[in-house]
């Protein structure tokens, strides 16, 4: 069965790839847009036992430093 992983910057630390999204919006569209936050959303598709889905969530997948991630939906406000 195929798990999703997301995986996000921690909220104190500056996007870049949201702040080009905003930046592009008012450019393009002249969208202002106060703050744009991504998160990556990675579908894994293979046999694996829980531990093994943990082990590559946080050995493989995601940087404890700078990111969170999780296997549910995160706690992050937005559309």
């Amino acid at each position: 069965m195929p798990s999703r992983l997301e995986i996000a910057l921690k909220g104190h630390l500056i996007d870049p790839e949201g702040e080009g999204i905003r930046k592009k919006a008012k450019v393009y569209f002249g969208v202002e847009i106060a703050r744009i936050r991504t998160v990556n959303v990675l579908t894994i598709d293979a046999d694996l036992s829980p531990a093994q889905l943990e082990n590559i969530q946080y050995n493989i997948f995601t940087n404890p430093v700078t990111q969170v991630s999780s296997y549910r939906p995160l706690p992050i406000d937005g559309d």
